[in-house]
């Protein structure tokens, strides 16, 4: 069982993390890592969920995990505590060959008639999308729906659709373009935890802010 409040390096537990599907292109892995290497005796779990970013957060809710990522704004999770890492611009992501790749930028007024890949609803990035579009009138046809952010790219550039993806979330990617999106939608990059945390929790919450 996890003790939040242990202050012991000395002493092993277990604490656990949430994370997204895809990260390895993001700053998390070097700054687990490194917290791992300061706290070697601490049982480090980290659990990604297939369901997204609500997901996740429930765990938090529930004691199932201690500090997990959270792409969704601050206002949808009264109940625990949500700290910013980062704001970052969604931008179009399109094959090299596609008419908008040589543009320097594309309203949502000329992607009525494309179609899309995404993540699927549940990811906070599709979901602060998606509420954006609507606000807008903005109606979108997903045909492809991926779990794995980082592979949104791959399918974009063998012709399954455009894309729109927060910046800081589209990897190093071939056969694709990021155009600027010139209406400014934002998502935000956060970590969620209880409101009362360890000094763990705590530890690494302040290297994640650092980080960013």
């Amino acid at each position: 069982e996890v003790s939040n409040d242990s202050t012991d390096r000395d002493s092993s537990f277990s604490f656990r993390i949430g994370v997204f599907s895809s990260v390895s292109y993001l700053a998390i892995p070097r700054v687990i890592g490194a917290f791992h290497r300061e706290h070697s005796l601490v049982d480090l779990r980290l659990r990604a969920s297939s369901s997204g970013s609500a997901e996740l957060a429930d765990a938090v809710r529930r004691g199932r995990l201690d500090l997990s990522l959270y792409g969704l704004p601050a206002a949808t999770a009264p109940d625990l505590a949500v700290h910013r890492l980062a704001t970052t611009p969604y931008a179009v992501i399109v094959a090299t060959d596609h008419r908008f790749a040589s543009r320097a930028g594309v309203a949502l007024r000329d992607l009525a008639d494309e179609r899309f890949v995404d993540a699927p609803v549940g990811f906070g990035n599709r979901d602060v999308l998606d509420a954006a579009l609507s606000a807008r009138g903005v109606v979108r046809d997903v045909r492809a729906e991926v779990t794995e952010t980082n592979s949104i790219p791959v399918f974009v550039a063998n012709g399954l659709g455009i894309a729109l993806l927060p910046e800081l979330l589209i990897p190093p990617s071939e056969g694709v373009t990021v155009v600027p999106l010139k209406e400014r939608i934002t998502w935000e990059f956060n970590v969620v935890t209880r409101i009362s945390t360890g000094e763990a929790t705590a530890a690494l919450l302040e290297q994640l802010l650092a980080a960013y």
